[in-house]
């Protein structure tokens, strides 16, 4: 049976995203936005709660510019999902019907 495609937001994830939110922002705090990801009620998310909650939570964290700061979020998030999607067993289904529509995505300053 397939991964649900929920699950591409796992601990392999976060580890690559808070590095990259880390090198774009130096006083970010990954321990702390990881506690606040990893709430009571994260397992018994579905695939768009858990980025709604990531976005929800990467907000509290950000200081500054925060469009900015959530453009850059944003594409980052997007960018990273695609490249685990395709690079992982999570979801093969999930992964040839975005092959099949040829979704590219275009990452933007």
């Amino acid at each position: 049976m397939a991964e649900l495609l929920k699950n591409v937001y796992n601990e392999q994830f976060f580890e690559q995203f808070t590095a990259a939110l880390q090198q774009l922002l130096p006083q970010f705090n990954k321990s702390h936005f990881l506690a606040q990801i990893y709430d009571a009620a994260w397992e018994d998310r579905e695939l768009k709660q858990r980025m709604r909650h990531i976005f929800t939570t990467l907000h509290a964290h950000l200081t500054g510019n925060y469009e900015k700061q959530l453009n850059s979020g944003f594409r980052l998030l997007t960018g990273l999902f695609f490249y685990y999607l395709t690079i992982s067993k999570v979801s093969r289904a999930a992964s040839q019907r975005l092959n099949r529509k040829r979704i590219k995505i275009a990452i933007y300053d």
